[in-house]
């Protein structure tokens, strides 16, 4: 049975969610994050951690099985266990100049967690270029992503969200330009009345 299982992963604010929402939009392929099962959803959120058996339990149960997803986020070291289903992985990276305003603007906008444990969240996310194997860092997952049996491609998240769809598109031997398609119908264009040249209404007299 051909599969395609899809993995996105890296820095937390460099758009791993994203592309994963996007690139399974665009291949029709259900979407899962691994936030979902990693945090327990009773309030306050991302208070809580499920315990991993539990949250890879839940995988299993939801859609590991399946022949065709995306699933986005983070799952060293806990999904060991799961990487050897991925068909292809996508490592996404954003510099620290772009990425870190754009936690800040997100945790801003959520408003979901106290003062204190956003800044904690947000001093955590800057460790990530710069911390070793302790901790979800450019390191550890580029260890990770070595260690992986299918291909990986990594991407500098840098252009639009649509620009990093194509790459990884692209990566997956498909079409950017077909992927995408405008699904509305080309709106109708007015007939112009007996007599008018080719393209040009006349007046109307009113």
């Amino acid at each position: 049975m051909t599969t395609r299982r899809i993995f996105v992963f890296g820095a937390s604010g460099a758009g791993t969610t994203t592309l994963g929402r996007l690139l399974a939009c665009a291949l029709s392929l259900p979407h899962f994050d691994t936030d979902d099962f990693y945090w327990d959803p009773a309030p306050p959120r991302f208070s809580r951690k499920r315990p991993v058996p539990e949250r890879l339990a839940l995988m299993q149960a939801l859609f590991l099985p399946g022949p065709a997803w995306v699933l986005s986020g983070a799952v060293d070291p806990w999904g060991d266990s799961i990487a050897a289903q991925f068909d292809h992985a996508f490592l996404l990276s954003l510099p620290d100049a772009l990425r870190l305003p754009r936690l800040e603007a997100r945790e801003a906008q959520r408003a979901t967690s106290s003062p204190e444990a956003t800044r904690a969240f947000l001093d955590w996310a800057a460790l990530y270029e710069t911390a070793g194997f302790e901790t979800r860092s450019r390191t550890r997952q580029e260890a990770w992503a070595d260690a992986l049996r299918c291909p990986v491609t990594r991407l500098t998240a840098t252009g639009t969200p649509r620009d990093t769809l194509a790459q990884a598109l692209d990566a997956l031997g498909l079409e950017p330009c077909a992927a995408f398609r405008d699904p509305r119908p080309p709106a109708p264009q007015p007939t112009p009345p007996a007599g008018a040249g080719p393209g040009v209404l006349k007046p109307r007299r009113d």
